[in-house]
């Protein structure tokens, strides 16, 4: 529309769609978006291109604090260090999955979570009828008809080529571009059924036979390689036989122009759609849980929890089904974020980028799950008075039944059974409660992340060392004295924590740590003196107050990138403000009589 309608500000609706999309933060809508632009740009058009560019230059100006933000935190993290040229293969659009656009209840290989596996093909469904049109189109009058659509067709090719390709990076599961294809494939058969209404007004072809032949091989085929060991194949290959006929009938019976008839297409795709969605929960991949029981009452809000579970202790398998579908179970033992989701703190989480210093010290995996290494390492060396979870403040465990052999470890360094919940038992650290600040006396301090990280996982003492990851300092770890200063939390909120510091030692600095994992972006302040932030064991930000201070002491989080990205979005509203007011004051003013 920016590109088709005249005047100088057609660019600001297209950008701030665009704004929308890259604040949203998608990498897919992202890139579907910029692939949809330069097919604008290379379309022979006598429009003029540059509302195109004048868009994206407003849509990336208002959005900057938000893609700025995200992309200093990427640097910190699992995914943001996945290679550029990394190939995957999971959840690729497979070439032997194509008839699923005309009959998705076929069943074939797709790469899933956890390799190859038969699958029901949901994802291409919504295909038949933009095929049907385009086939009838096809034998009635050729494809000249669909002349003035050639370029839409072609992105829609090129969309789909994109879907079979395997992801790149960070762009993984390639059918993600499939919205988009459905999307050009939609609009091209708009056009087609347009062309046939239009050149065969008295004799149109039934389509309801062409969904009918279409349809029936692709169900006989599914049913003869014979993949589904349950009903859905039949039962939905029935239905939409059925429902062919039913349209082939008002096809005969109704004339051309009758509303029934010209409203046939949306409801068949309505119809068939509901229905193979009614069948396709037997078929799921992604895991899904029963929240609605879930007992929050033996949980303290005023404590931190890490749930010791690994993936078959909140997913169980049903090997009766061709996908062997993801049963959430257990809930109890807060899988993902369900734990954020009630109110309540935990250490892990679901994270679809894995903060790198967390992952690379507990062993979580991307729904905050661990191995079973992992787990029994963290129980046996890490629950004891001084060990890591004391030092990040979790005086709370919810520890899976397969762990219960661990129960007399935990008595012994202080853990308490408080309640047994389903799939697991809670416990409590006696007699303790959450600092949020603390400090620190003695450290190992050093710039090598390499020397931290291995100190950390290969120790063997419960006590866990405090490693203080210093931008500058020996290369070595050097063990460093701080004094010992009074800290009192004040203030704890989402961004900030807030509380007051007092350093009588006249010679020595004082290490305050904030029991918070650490992100990009935080910045000190003691009664208004920026302090530089470090990091205590790859993931608590800690700083150190100077000899002989005392005063309230500011734990923000407010990185640089938002700071440029806020003066960034201001600039890009003041121009465009600016173009508003001029165009408007243009418009408005006398035109000079000759």
């Amino acid at each position: 529309r920016a590109l088709q309608s005249g005047g100088p500000l057609r660019f600001v609706p297209a950008g701030v769609f665009i704004y929308f999309v890259l604040s949203a933060g998608w990498p897919f809508s992202v890139l579907m978006l910029a692939l949809v632009s330069g097919w604008l740009l290379v379309r022979p058009s006598e429009a003029r291109r540059w509302p195109v560019f004048a868009a994206w230059a407003m849509g990336i100006g208002l959005s900057a604090p938000a893609w700025l933000m995200l992309l200093e935190y990427a640097r910190t993290t699992v995914r943001g260090h996945v290679p550029l040229g990394h190939v995957s293969y999971g959840l690729q659009v497979p070439v032997s999955a194509l008839p699923g656009f005309v009959f998705p209840a076929f069943i074939t290989s797709w790469s899933l979570f956890e390799g190859w596996k038969p699958h029901l093909s949901v994802e291409l469904a919504g295909g038949l009828v933009p095929i049907v049109i385009l086939l009838a189109l096809k034998r009635r009058r050729g494809w000249t008809s669909l002349y003035a659509v050639r370029w839409e067709a072609g992105l829609a090719a090129l969309v789909l080529l994109l879907a079979i390709y395997p992801g790149l990076g960070t762009f993984r599961w390639s059918f993600r571009w499939l919205p988009l294809f459905f999307l050009l494939l939609a609009l091209v058969a708009a056009h087609a059924l347009a062309a046939l209404r239009r050149f065969a007004t008295q004799q149109q072809p039934s389509l309801g036979l062409w969904s009918l032949a279409i349809t029936l091989p692709c169900w006989l085929v599914a049913l003869a390689l014979g993949r589904d060991p349950s009903a859905t194949t039949w039962h939905y290959g029935l239905f939409v036989c059925g429902l062919s006929l039913a349209w082939a009938a008002l096809d005969y019976c109704a004339a051309p122009t009758s509303l029934p008839r010209r409203w046939m297409p949306v409801f068949f795709v309505w119809l068939t759609q509901g229905f193979l969605f009614a069948q396709a929960p037997a078929f799921l991949e992604a895991q899904t849980w029963d929240a609605t029981a879930l007992d929050r009452q033996s949980l303290d809000p005023d404590r931190r929890y890490l749930s010791v579970h690994t993936w078959p202790d909140i997913v169980a398998e049903d090997n009766q089904a061709v996908v062997q579908p993801r049963r959430g179970t257990n809930a109890a033992l807060f899988p993902g974020n369900f734990g954020m989701y009630c109110g309540l703190q935990f250490l892990n989480g679901y994270s679809p980028l894995q903060p790198a210093g967390l992952t690379q010290l507990f062993g979580f995996e991307i729904h905050g799950t661990l191995d079973r290494d992992s787990a029994e390492n963290l129980l046996t060396r890490d629950t004891a008075p001084g060990g890591l979870l004391d030092l990040f403040g979790i005086h709370g465990l919810i520890v899976a039944d397969r762990f219960q052999s661990m129960d007399s470890e935990l008595r012994r360094n202080g853990w308490q059974r408080m309640a047994t919940v389903e799939g697991g038992t809670v416990y409590h650290r006696t007699g303790a409660t959450r600092s949020v600040v603390f400090t620190c006396e003695k450290v190992q301090w050093t710039n090598d992340r390499a020397a931290v990280a291995a100190d950390l996982m290969e120790r063997t003492a419960n006590a866990a060392p405090r490693m203080l990851l210093a931008p500058a300092g020996a290369s070595r770890p050097t063990a460093r004295c701080f004094a010992a200063a009074q800290v009192e939390a004040v203030r704890e909120s989402r961004n900030a924590v807030t509380a007051f510091v007092s350093n009588a030692d006249a010679e020595r600095e004082a290490l305050v740590v904030v029991a918070r994992p650490w992100l990009p972006g935080y910045r000190a302040r003691l009664d208004g003196q920026l302090l530089p932030v470090e990091t205590l064991n790859l993931v608590l930000p800690a700083v150190r107050v100077p000899p002989r201070s005392s005063g309230t002491l500011v734990m923000e989080y407010w990185p640089e990138s938002l700071t440029w990205g806020l003066r960034a979005a201001t600039l890009t509203g003041l121009g465009v403000a600016l173009c508003i007011v001029f165009s408007l004051v243009r418009r408005s003013a006398p035109v000079a009589e000759a």
